[in-house]
């Protein structure tokens, strides 16, 4: 079907930006897999059961990686962490590093707003939805900074975007050169984005709007 489209619209194939949640995640990456040169694909939770490295049943290629377009961004928001919930606690999607820029909002495993029911894991994979409009439909940027985990992005360690600045979680993460793992902190809802480069209003002393402007 996309090499229809390609041929009918004379599109180039790095032109075309797939979007995918969840399994559709794996499904565009599959696709860029097998069309070479798309241009970006962007994985909104990525489903995890099944594609986790442990435990993978699937082969490597119907998997999202760096590999299946010229820039892969990803954003986790239901990621499992280790033994920290019960086993009834069932989490969606993938928490390992899937692009070029993955980011880990609020931690990326739960997030603010989704009560503790046995929907709560649901809730967390769908407010990547959430975000993602947000950064079409609002001016405000979900500012992402690079460090090695959510407790050290807590504990204020990882206060300095780079040489390469720090990038913009959602529609305008390509506007930016950083590759690695991004942490971001949001509210709890509806406007998601915080008004301080993702920094909970008690730490904006530590953070400064201008920081990722580069």
């Amino acid at each position: 079907m996309l090499n229809k489209l390609i041929v009918l619209t004379n599109v180039t194939p790095e032109a075309i930006h797939l979007i995918g949640h969840s399994l559709g995640a794996h499904t565009a990456g599959y696709v860029g897999e097998n069309l070479q040169g798309i241009g970006r694909i962007t994985g909104l939770d990525p489903a995890g059961p099944g594609f986790d490295e442990n435990q993978s049943i699937f082969e490597k290629q119907c998997k999202l990686d760096p590999t299946d377009a010229e820039f892969v961004d990803v954003i986790h928001t239901d990621g499992f962490y280790g033994n920290k919930f019960p086993v009834s606690y069932i989490n969606y999607s993938h928490r390992q590093k899937l692009g070029h820029q993955d980011f880990f909002p609020n931690g990326g495993v739960t997030q603010p707003g989704c009560t503790w029911t046995v929907v709560r894991n649901l809730c967390d994979h769908l407010r990547v939805l959430d975000l993602f409009v947000e950064s079409i439909t609002t001016d405000c940027p979900f500012i992402g900074y690079p460090c090695d985990s959510w407790e050290d992005f807590q504990q204020q360690k990882c206060v300095e975007c780079g040489k390469d600045g720090c990038p913009r979680m959602g529609l305008f993460a390509d506007q930016s050169k950083a590759r690695g793992l991004f942490w971001l902190g949001t509210n709890s809802e509806a406007p998601f984005c915080l008004d301080d480069a993702g920094v909970p209003e008690e730490k904006n002393n530590w953070f400064g709007w201008k920081r990722w402007q580069k």
